[in-house]
């Protein structure tokens, strides 16, 4: 059940909402519009019962840098050597061009663009980067968003699951 309380402040008129069900936490946001605050109502309370509200809250809640970051402490050290040292530079390539983020904000459109950037972007040595090697990026991030998919429980899906190789 939502509520919405009008508030009266320095800045204006403002709309808390309240949205309590059972045997789930209570949500709360703030809006400026009581339309908007009907409406957010709504769908949240919807969301709820269709228990994936708090799956899109938990991705919204880390960033890819946080994922890169926990892959690498704790996956990546089950690899050989010279594996672990190619992966970490593949991913740290992810983290240092969509790191910033959310999970929820990650997209197959934005993971394309990434694709066709690691394509056409000269490496280090200056040349552009093989269609086997754009491949093995794509699967050491892959990697990292199964893991936070099926174990961490960070997101619903893999995206990279609807990303052609």
């Amino acid at each position: 059940m939502a509520t919405i309380t009008k508030q009266k402040g320095k800045r204006g008129t403002s709309y808390k909402v309240r949205v309590r069900k059972p045997n789930s936490p209570t949500v709360t946001k703030t809006f400026s519009s009581k339309s908007f605050a009907e409406k957010w109502a709504r769908q949240t309370e919807l969301k709820i019962e269709e228990g994936t509200y708090f799956d899109e809250a938990e991705a919204a809640s880390h960033t890819v840098a946080d994922l890169v970051d926990r892959y690498i402490k704790e996956e990546l050290q089950k690899l050989a050597e010279s594996d672990w040292r190619i992966r970490k530079r593949h991913l740290n390539w992810w983290k240092g061009e969509i790191g910033t983020k959310a999970l929820n904000r990650v997209t197959p459109t934005l993971l394309v663009d990434q694709r066709i950037k690691l394509k056409t972007e000269p490496n280090d040595k200056g040349r552009t980067r093989s269609g086997a090697t754009v491949n093995r990026y794509i699967a050491a991030m892959s990697a990292a968003f199964g893991v936070a998919a099926s174990e961490w429980q960070w997101i619903k899906e893999n995206p990279f699951s609807r990303v052609r190789r």
